[in-house]
């Protein structure tokens, strides 16, 4: 099929309750879809871990479009049997787009929908599998626009995901500020032993979004590092002090709205991380 638009990458997750909206990890937004132009619609679902969710114990997935959440009647399926789906792939290949659990090939006809007289409309998009022993999974639900392919599609505001590394020797208070709903930052600290200070913004991020601290010291041994949410005045959350034997370690943050919490702490078999 040839498509009039780029891939849709549609990143979900297992556990939602209730669903996660769909985002489309080239835009940072829920996806934009011209009417009356096809569209494949890529989706992949990922742990917390980012490690791809088996789906081989499901006997299709299901793309449904629908006026409003509760509407009986939907404007536009579209589903994939077993034979199309992927178990399992690398989060790395999925982000640099060459890999996908399934594909919704959406034709011209099926995004053939009302905009009511109007340059775009919203409709209400779910992403359900049915199960071999029969349970329906909904990996994701929200609201999408479709735009009338003469309409300038607005310029999404941010990437959904993001990096940034940076490096200090002397700095006590550095700060980390996400630029995307999942940021990694990498922070290498240099100089000499003693207490560093580093403060996570939550500026501009939606409940759920995520962030993943990488710090490195190399060889400079005894710096505690005491990572604060948002605020140096507020709780720290987590301390880590390196020594010879723990030159690096990793923190995986939440953002659920207001402050951050800690999912997890990854560090080797010695040191201190709390």
């Amino acid at each position: 099929m040839g498509y009039e638009q780029l891939p849709i990458q549609v990143q979900l997750t297992l556990v939602s309750n209730p669903p996660v909206t769909p985002v489309d990890i080239q835009t940072g937004l829920p996806p934009q879809i011209w009417v009356r132009r096809a569209a494949a619609v890529q989706i992949a679902v990922f742990n917390q871990y980012n490690a791809s969710v088996d789906l081989s114990n499901l006997q299709y997935l299901q793309l449904v479009v629908s006026s409003t959440p509760s509407s009986l009647t939907p404007v536009l399926t579209s589903t994939i049997t077993a034979p199309y789906i992927t178990s399992s792939i690398s989060y790395q290949e999925w982000i640099a787009g060459n890999q996908y659990q399934a594909v919704f090939d959406l034709s011209n006809a099926q995004t053939d929908i009302s905009l009511y007289g109007e340059n775009s409309a919203q409709y209400w998009m779910s992403i359900q599998g049915l199960t071999t022993s029969g349970n329906m999974i909904t990996y994701g639900a929200g609201y999408v626009t479709f735009y009338n392919p003469g309409y300038n599609v607005p310029a999404p505001s941010g990437f959904y995901v993001s990096y940034n590394a940076q490096t200090t020797s002397t700095s006590t208070t550095f700060t980390v500020s996400p630029s995307s709903q999942l940021h990694t930052e990498w922070i290498t600290l240099g100089g000499s032993g003693g207490n560093r200070s580093c403060v996570v913004s939550g500026y501009g991020l939606f409940p759920g979004a995520h962030v993943y601290l990488r710090f490195s010291t190399g060889l400079a041994y005894g710096i505690t590092i005491n990572v604060y949410d948002t605020s140096i005045t507020n709780p720290i959350l987590c301390t880590f002090t390196s020594d010879q034997y723990t030159p690096a370690g990793e923190l995986h943050l939440v953002w659920n709205g207001t402050n951050y919490q800690v999912l997890d702490t990854i560090i080797p078999a010695a040191g201190t991380l709390f």
